[in-house]
């Protein structure tokens, strides 16, 4: 049998087998059936100024090729990228570092014949704008990873980053380390149940101008990982740690030292209660800037946690306990007495039933104890003490009787809104004497939820 004779399927099998480079170099002189085997094998091409006249041959002669290279060209793109979106190749990576401008147009042509692109390298480009990353994510809506790293000049933001992250939902990997800047304010990784505490640490050790920082739900985080990514968060203002189930006390004491301008912590769902090796500490850090933490289900906190949390952050303005049956009334008092800025207290589902209020809590705004199991001698308290309430949420508790809600309307002369569901023991004719006795009530729930005044 002669070589013109044996299939060309044998022939690049065996082919495959001596690899890439010399070898096939070798084999591709040897005649014209050889040749055309060996193009198959080259995937990779970097495109240099003197290769431009040579490019429509070279794509036709090799078909397959995967990835194309421009970090050495310094010619004009647009032209160029058209006639690659002409070719009829099926690229999986374009790199496109080094460049003074990006291709805006080019860019757009060539996502419109392949959209199968995964990989597109935009490092070190003259100039980054959100203009850019927004026309990135149309042009290849199939991108698994995006480097747009050390643009010498940035005018990139948050608006610019997250239209990229929501448009592309195959985004697996990209790389903002910042050169001339990327300054990334919000960073969400909710539920990003592939991502690795080096990589989280990776990505903040690089953007620690980080503000809003988003980590629900990954549950392999420990107070030690928190402890070692605070180092990196002095921009912070928020963070999110829901559902983070291994996070205990020392969680909530780390951040409020470690993180000046923190003013939001949700914590929702985790450990807290659990004392860990922070708790030992006898000398806590006062954070005054903290003005909103969010504590809800979980059902391990203690009085005694909450009563340092409250110590911690005297600036309080918001506090949301939902859920957390382990917390007592008399611990709420102290807490509001420790922190007299209080504005908005959410205590529904936390099974409380008396207040024994002594002093005036007048910042106090909105109330929720939807779900408690208070009665009217709870509400004429909370009437008489909480007189400037605007929103009261009782829904569903069930002892609370007309004569109770009648004290809250009669006292509380600012409240705007007041939500009664399934309180059965309110009549219909008494929900007609609120509406008459208080004007100034925007909302009404009524016990049956029938409708709003």
């Amino acid at each position: 049998m002669s070589v013109k004779d044996f299939p060309e399927e044998c022939w690049e099998l065996v082919f495959r087998f001596l690899g890439h480079g010399p070898h096939l170099e070798s084999l591709s002189m040897v005649c014209k059936q050889f040749l055309s085997i060996t193009n198959r094998f080259l995937f990779s091409l970097a495109i240099h100024d003197p290769t431009i006249p040579l490019l429509p041959r070279l794509f036709l002669r090799f078909p397959r090729l995967k990835t194309l290279d421009f970090t050495h060209f310094n010619g004009h793109h647009e032209g160029l990228l058209h006639q690659i979106s002409q070719s009829g190749l099926d690229l999986d990576l374009i790199n496109l570092s080094n460049q003074r401008t990006l291709p805006v147009d080019g860019l757009r042509e060539l996502g419109s014949k392949m959209q199968n692109l995964r990989v597109l390298i935009c490092s070190n480009i003259g100039s980054l704008r959100d203009s850019h990353l927004v026309v990135m994510a149309y042009s290849f809506p199939f991108l698994e990873e995006l480097d747009i790293s050390f643009p010498l000049d940035s005018q990139a933001s948050d608006f610019g980053v997250q239209r990229l992250s929501s448009l592309l939902e195959n985004l697996r990997k990209i790389n903002i380390s910042e050169g001339g800047g990327l300054m990334l304010k919000k960073l969400i990784l909710q539920d990003c149940c592939n991502c690795t505490f080096s990589g989280i640490s990776y990505v903040l050790t690089k953007c620690q101008s980080v503000q809003c920082l988003d980590l629900r739900k990954i549950d392999f985080l420990t107070d030690q990982c928190i402890s070692e990514l605070s180092m990196f968060l002095l921009s912070l203002t928020s963070i999110n740690l829901s559902g983070c189930c291994q996070l205990t006390n020392s969680t909530f004491f780390i951040l409020t030292r470690n993180c000046p301008l923190l003013s939001e912590i949700k914590m929702e769902r985790t450990y807290l209660g659990m004392e860990g090796e922070e708790d030992s500490m006898k000398d806590f850090v006062v954070n005054l800037e903290v003005k909103k933490v969010y504590l809800g289900d979980n059902v391990l906190l203690s009085d005694a946690s909450l009563i340092k949390f409250a110590s911690i952050c005297p600036s309080l303005q918001l506090l949301d306990l939902t859920g957390c049956e382990g917390v007592s009334s008399e611990c709420i008092v102290k807490v509001l007495k420790r922190c007299c800025e209080i504005r908005h207290l959410n205590l529904a589902y936390t099974g409380m039933e008396v207040f024994e209020i002594d002093f005036e809590v007048s910042q106090l705004e909105v109330l929720n104890l939807s779900g408690s199991r208070i009665e009217d001698e709870a509400l004429s308290i909370i009437s008489r003490r909480c007189s400037g309430l605007l929103l009261l949420n009782i829904q569903s508790c069930w002892h609370v009787t007309p004569k109770g809600v009648k004290q809250v309307v009669e006292n509380c002369r600012a409240l705007k809104e007041l939500n009664l569901k399934n309180c059965w023991l309110v009549s219909g004719d008494f929900i007609a004497w609120v509406e008459f006795s208080r004007p100034s009530l925007r909302t009404i729930v009524t016990p049956s939820d029938v409708g709003a005044y």
